[in-house]
């Protein structure tokens, strides 16, 4: 067996800053989006970003509760028998 150590520690070196770049990303997007806001309002980061998270909390609520009030317990292709 021929593992060379050097090579698991080159690919993880490559594969760290994807890794962290696919599951830190969103989090860094709003982070900076927010700061970039706040800047133009006046306001500090942490309130802006605060809003901007109340406010997407409250559409995706508000889109599920009018998605689920449309859907029936019954699938399309069952029938009612009563």
């Amino acid at each position: 067996m021929s593992d060379k150590p050097v090579g698991m520690l080159v690919a993880a070196a490559i594969v760290a800053p994807l890794c962290l770049l696919c599951l830190a990303g969103p989090a860094l997007f709003v982070f900076f989006a927010g700061s970039v806001a706040a800047w133009f309002t006046g306001t500090t980061a942490l309130l802006a970003v605060c809003a901007a998270m109340a406010a997407a909390m409250l559409v995706w609520r508000f889109y599920f509760r009018r998605r689920r009030a449309g859907d029936e317990s019954i699938t399309p292709t069952e029938t009612r028998l009563s």
